[in-house]
């Protein structure tokens, strides 16, 4: 499969994947196997403590 058109297959698929989780209500946290992981669990849940707050 050309590059191209897996870029835009796997832009499709995230962003269906997104929409069925905001419709289950079900939060996402973006993680990379080539990062440290505790940066983005630190802000989500900083931002679910703030959310939670108001």
């Amino acid at each position: 499969m050309p590059s191209a058109q897996y870029a835009r297959r796997s832009a499709q698929s995230a962003a269906e994947r997104d929409e069925l989780f905001r419709s289950i209500d079900v939060d996402r946290i973006n993680i990379w196997t080539d990062r440290s992981y505790v940066d983005p669990l630190v802000a989500f849940f900083a931002e679910q403590a703030r959310r939670f707050r108001h």
